[in-house]
C-alpha cells in the first residue's frame, strides 16, 4: 500500500513515468491519493471540520487497513 498527495487523476506524462511497482499498486487498488487542500497547507489543522474529500480518503484508508476493502 502507498499514499500520495494529489489528485487521483494523473497527467499522462506521470502515468507513463510510473514505475512497474506503482502501476501494480494502482491496478490492485492499493495506491491511495489524499487530495491537496490549500487552506490546510497554509494554516495546518484547526478546530474546523476536515474537508469532505480528506474524510473520504481517510475512510478509504481505514477500510483498507481493516481488511474489508473490496
Amino acid at each position: 500500500m502507498a499514499v500520495v498527495i494529489g489528485s487521483k487523476r494523473w497527467p499522462k506524462a506521470l502515468e507513463q513515468a510510473a514505475s512497474p511497482a506503482v502501476r501494480r499498486l494502482r491496478a490492485e487498488g492499493r495506491l491511495f491519493c489524499l487530495p491537496t487542500v490549500p487552506g490546510l497547507a497554509m494554516a495546518g489543522l484547526t478546530p474546523e471540520p476536515l474537508p469532505a474529500a480528506i474524510v473520504a480518503a481517510a475512510s478509504d484508508l481505514v477500510t483498507f487497513w481493516k481488511g474489508t476493502r473490496s
